[in-house]
């Protein structure tokens, strides 16, 4: 099962339109403190942006990557972000992160609100809504100017949710010269995305939602690796492929069989992630492998990975190439049918959820003022899906940060 993700990943998501009651006391109670706290505690903004645009040469007529299509556009890699940030004390803070994405029309809204507690000088909990910690960049997910990319490889980058409301723990410490992190959080979330083989907007909620992310750093080496865990329920799912199989010419008795095994109700679903960074002198060097699995039902196993090299000409000026791949496995659904037939129509409909294409890239960086970097890149996608195009994305983008 391919989610489709937005902003800087593979296809277009829509933000939250419905938060369970929890989650928006979570949400807007960091933000009720910050209000009541303003007298007495100065606010600080920052904040970062991304300006850019692009198009694809493709070998199949109207075909679109990344929300790009063959005529120039400049909404798909353009966000706007504003965050401010308050020290009620020396242990208590809050933050709030608003942004714009040209892929929501530009339409503003919280994706970070949460309340931060330091416990002690290694131990911090927050309280809140916060970036989900499921990949070696989650922290600056959206921060183009912290990377090297336009965007982090999508066909690996691919969750369509990637915040969650909640409380974290994160500790902090340092064994000899190597800095130590493990991050924990427990949540949940209620989202909308857009399911672009499907071609409906479907809603998906997580329940009991569960993560711990260590981080292993010393000098110009990182290393990461994650494990997440959540019961999903995603709504529409099985109505969505019977709509697709009615409109392919079976009749509606044949595709509610096929479908009617096909729920995605508080299915558990587990993440893994392995990956480390090497920035040493003039070289960077990176790579990250995940799996998305879910224990039961049709969705896809993703497994998914990059490589990413690239090198300093002089200080403004870094090349880069990154290859990427995305190799899901179809539900294997034949022992819930009694029928042979209805099991090869639900093999069908299950094998074209499943991603299996492989990017490889090149691009330019350059640092053209302090907080500002221009980027080109081109990227060419191998599409392996029957019916599917092949691609070649032109994009440049400015990265500022403020």
């Amino acid at each position: 099962m391919s989610f489709v993700t937005s902003e800087r990943r593979t296809l277009v998501m829509k933000r939250p339109s419905t938060i369970s009651k929890h989650a928006k006391a979570a949400l807007w109670l960091p933000m009720a403190l910050a209000v009541s706290a303003a007298a007495q505690a100065e606010i600080h903004f920052n904040g970062f942006a991304s300006v850019g645009g692009g198009w694809i040469d493709s070998d199949k007529k109207d075909s679109t990557y990344l929300g790009y299509g063959e005529e120039p556009t400049f909404d798909p890699d353009t966000v706007f972000a504003l965050q401010a940030s308050a020290d009620i004390d020396e242990k208590m803070s809050v933050t709030g992160q608003v942004v714009a994405r040209g892929t929501d029309n530009y339409q503003a809204e919280f994706s970070w609100a949460y309340f931060s507690y330091k416990v002690q000088d290694d131990l911090t909990v927050r309280l809140g809504r916060f970036r989900t910690p499921f990949y070696l960049y989650s922290d600056y997910l959206e921060v183009g100017y912290a990377y090297h990319w336009i965007r982090p490889p999508v066909e690996a980058y691919s969750i369509p949710f990637d915040s969650v409301s909640g409380v974290d723990v994160v500790y902090q410490t340092a064994f000899g010269y190597w800095d130590n992190t493990l991050q924990f959080y427990y949540g949940g979330l209620n989202d909308e995305y857009y399911q672009n083989e499907l071609k409906t907007d479907l809603n998906v909620e997580t329940r009991h939602q569960t993560g711990l992310a260590w981080t292993l750093s010393r000098d110009w080496f990182t290393f990461r690796m994650a494990y997440h865990r959540a019961n999903i329920t995603i709504d529409q799912f099985d109505d969505a492929i019977n709509k697709q199989l009615v409109a392919a010419g079976l009749t509606s008795a044949v595709a509610g069989a096929v479908t009617a095994p096909m729920a995605i109700d508080e299915t558990l679903f587990e993440f893994y992630q392995v990956g480390f960074r090497i920035d040493w002198e003039s070289y960077l060097l990176a790579a990250e492998s995940t799996r998305f699995e879910p224990q039961d039902g049709p969705a896809s196993r993703w497994d998914r990975w990059y490589v990413t090299a690239g090198y300093r000409i002089s200080d403004e000026v870094m090349v880069h190439t990154t290859y990427a791949k995305a190799e899901d496995n179809a539900a294997n659904m034949a022992s819930r049918y009694s029928s042979p037939t209805l099991a090869a129509i639900a093999a069908s409909a299950l094998s074209n959820l499943a991603d299996d294409k492989e990017s490889m890239g090149l691009g330019v960086r350059y640092d053209f003022r302090p907080g500002a970097a221009l980027k080109v890149e081109w990227t060419h996608v191998d599409d392996h899906r029957a019916g599917a195009a092949d691609a070649d994305l032109y994009a440049f983008v400015v990265d500022v940060v403020f």
